[in-house]
């Protein structure tokens, strides 16, 4: 929060109360990702970027340029993308690091799997494939004329979904890196994909509506099946099931 605080909620029949505060960062943090083990990584504007159990006590893994996008891979690594272009492979377990230069500001790092995780920068056209174990790019996929993106995976269906900053939605093959479908209708950025696979839809969400694609087999079948609209401005969700 603006407060420079991280704030722990509990959810109980609806109803939220907030159990903790971790005030570790001198700067805004914006991004926070939770630990298999329980403990918490956060990175703030500065890059700074601490790892903590409680709200006595944090360390401080290493500073940078702003910590833009943090991500769990498995139990033992984390991936950091940072604001000069740098990427960090970080492992819990010894607490070494691998660094690689991915090129202007890290906009989004997701991850694939347990061993495989995506980036994209500003100003950089293409979403990258990394091999975390060797630090290496696999694949790379070109995302059009567009500066800013906002990816999800779809490993059911090997597919990955993209926006960028002309609010157009492309479907990819996660191996190819072809455009399958694509789909229009946000009239904001999109600033949120997620695919739900139990589902099989696909959500959008932008700062005007959250809207839900079905993905069906043939992808050119799929379409919009339900859209919610609001007049306050969204950023974020979290999907608390899948």
């Amino acid at each position: 929060s603006k407060d420079r605080d991280i704030k722990i909620w509990s959810i109980v029949n609806g109803q939220y109360q907030q159990i903790e505060i971790r005030g570790f960062h001198s700067h805004y943090v914006i991004s926070v990702e939770v630990l298999d083990d329980g403990r918490i990584l956060s990175g703030d504007d500065y890059g700074y970027v601490k790892i903590h159990a409680n709200s006595s006590k944090s360390i401080t893994l290493f500073q940078d340029s702003s910590a833009e996008s943090l991500v769990r891979l498995n139990i033992h690594q984390v991936v950091m993308g940072f604001g000069d272009g740098c990427i960090n492979i970080y492992n819990l377990t010894d607490n070494t690091t691998n660094w690689q230069k991915h090129g202007t500001k890290i906009t989004h790092i997701g991850r694939i799997n347990d061993t495989h995780f995506m980036s994209s920068s500003l100003n950089n056209r293409s979403l990258y494939i990394w091999e975390a174990n060797t630090g290496t790019i696999v694949n790379q996929i070109d995302l059009g004329e567009g500066k800013y993106s906002r990816c999800s995976i779809y490993l059911k269906a090997n597919l990955i979904a993209t926006s960028i900053s002309d609010k157009i939605i492309r479907i990819y093959d996660l191996t190819t890196g072809l455009i399958l479908k694509t789909f229009s209708g946000h009239t904001e950025l999109v600033t949120h994909l997620e695919f739900v696979s139990t589902l099989n839809v696909l959500l959008s969400l932008s700062t005007e509506s959250l809207k839900l694609w079905l993905i069906n087999e043939n992808l050119e079948s799929s379409i919009l099946i339900n859209q919610i609209s609001y007049t306050s401005l969204a950023t974020s969700m979290i999907l608390l099931c899948k």
